[in-house]
């Protein structure tokens, strides 16, 4: 499982979500913009939560949480990371 094919998983599952296509309103590029915003977010439970999948021939679902005694830092643990933000915007 990687960081790519769970964003991509997430961005098919949201790609006609009411709320996505307000926020990315382009129906040509959603699914890429939605891969890439919510990467940044899937970056973060990979390395300090806890990711499940499901995975049948391909990656078919996941959840991703944090278990309620993880105490952050601050709130700079909650920010992408600069590598992610590169990767989003280009």
């Amino acid at each position: 499982m990687t960081v790519a094919e769970i964003r991509t998983l997430l961005a098919r599952a949201f790609v006609a979500d009411p709320l996505m296509v307000w926020v990315f309103p382009d129906e040509h590029d959603r699914q890429q913009a939605l891969a890439a915003w919510l990467g940044l977010m899937v970056e973060r439970y990979v390395e300090a939560g806890e990711v499940d999948v499901v995975r049948e021939e391909r990656l078919a679902a996941v959840a991703l949480w944090r278990r309620p005694s993880t105490t952050l830092a601050g709130p700079a643990d909650l920010l992408p990371t600069a590598d992610g933000l590169l990767r989003a915007l280009l």
